[in-house]
């Protein structure tokens, strides 16, 4: 299965490899966010059609993430107000780690 007509055919595309760590994966996943905001900013301009299609939520595994970046909240601000989930599920998984 292709597509007859790819909507990016001969057109240059670039990845980014991110890696992190299980010790600090907080700066991975603030660096993906500054990403995807990036990818939106440059995908919107220059393909004149939404980033944040149907299937974004899917992928995200939330719908609020992609309504907060398009009302225009701060990367820092969606982060941080992630801040007290993430130290609550810490906190339950530290007592099922076995290796600290």
């Amino acid at each position: 299965g292709r597509a007859a007509k790819p909507l990016h055919e001969n057109a240059t595309c670039i990845g980014y490899a991110l890696q992190g760590s299980e010790r600090d994966p907080a700066s991975l996943w603030f660096t993906a966010l500054l990403l995807l905001e990036t990818y939106q900013q440059t995908y919107e301009r220059v393909s004149k059609q939404p980033f944040y299609q149907a299937y974004f939520p899917k992928l995200a595994g939330q719908r609020t993430l992609s309504e907060r970046m398009l009302r225009g909240e701060s990367i820092a601000g969606i982060y941080e107000s992630w801040q007290p989930e993430i130290q609550r599920f810490r906190a339950i998984r530290q007592r099922y780690v076995r290796y600290p």
